[in-house]
């Protein structure tokens, strides 16, 4: 399974931004990224945890104690 090794500190504020509910267009705009890299690290984050969508990834990853 995923572990937090697995994740950069990138990719873990994109889940944490994600589970307070703010879109890739957001999430762009609070961390000076496009958006479509955004998607990407959110489509790496799905592959890594194994989840189909955005609720399953912040249960995983809360389940983890990751985020």
């Amino acid at each position: 399974g995923a572990a937090r090794e697995d994740f950069s500190p990138t990719a873990l504020e994109i889940l944490r931004l994600q589970s307070e509910g703010l879109t890739a267009t957001q999430i762009g705009a609070r961390l000076g990224m496009k958006p479509d890299t955004v998607r990407y690290h959110i489509k790496e984050n799905y592959r890594k945890l194994d989840v189909g969508g955005k609720a399953e990834a912040i249960a995983a990853a809360r389940g983890l104690g990751i985020i």
